[in-house]
């Protein structure tokens, strides 16, 4: 019997290392929990102060690049032309048209495009090793880091689609004829007259 009690008995070595063991996989755990937050709180303040400070830059872009007829060439000679145009005829609100679902999106994309990247990026350095913290690391080729900017930009360019279309949108109509009254009704109303794939033109 104390035979049979010494074998099932553990190793006072042995239970520290597995105690340390399953602390370092909480740890990590935890860090990639962390990490990824992180990487979300810092594409999305990123995507918010410059998607604000260039937004104006933004909607002449837009407006030139929707230009088609000679005529409204010739309306906007160049963008300090075209910002003076739009500030004096529509105010301030028509040089930050489409602002909201602008920093909608700008936050969205960075936020998830750093999130993607780093969770794929860490799929490829953990997924051919074990778990063990010494060996489950490896330094990605620069072809790998590619792939996973690519991946990632996919992802982030497929779940802000609607919101670049309507942003856009916004920033087409001019304060004399408004077609849409602000994000959400442009967005109901893409819905109901072009239905689903409108938005992911």
């Amino acid at each position: 019997q104390k035979l049979h009690q010494m074998a099932n008995c553990k190793h006072p070595v042995v239970v520290r290392r597995e105690n340390e063991a399953s602390f370092d996989a909480d740890g990590e755990e935890g860090i990639a929990n962390e990490s990824a937050f992180s990487s979300f709180v810092a594409g999305t303040a990123g995507g918010l102060v410059s998607s604000l400070l260039t937004h104006p830059l933004d909607v002449v872009i837009t407006r030139m690049q929707a230009q088609m007829h000679p005529s409204q060439a010739q309306k906007y000679r160049n963008t300090g032309s075209e910002l003076f145009f739009i500030a004096n005829q529509e105010g301030l609100r028509g040089l930050f048209s489409g602002v909201i679902p602008g920093l909608l999106g700008s936050m969205t994309a960075w936020g998830v495009y750093f999130v993607a990247y780093n969770h794929l990026r860490a799929l490829l350095q953990h997924g051919f090793h074990d778990h063990d913290a010494s060996t489950s690391k490896h330094q990605l080729s620069p072809v790998s880091n590619v792939a996973c900017a690519v991946a990632a930009g996919c992802v982030s360019t497929v779940a802000t689609q609607p919101i670049w279309l309507i942003k856009t949108r916004l920033q087409l109509q001019q304060r004399s004829c408004s077609q849409y009254k602000g994000m959400i009704h442009c967005s109901v109303d893409i819905f109901r007259t072009e239905g689903i794939y409108g938005l992911f033109r």
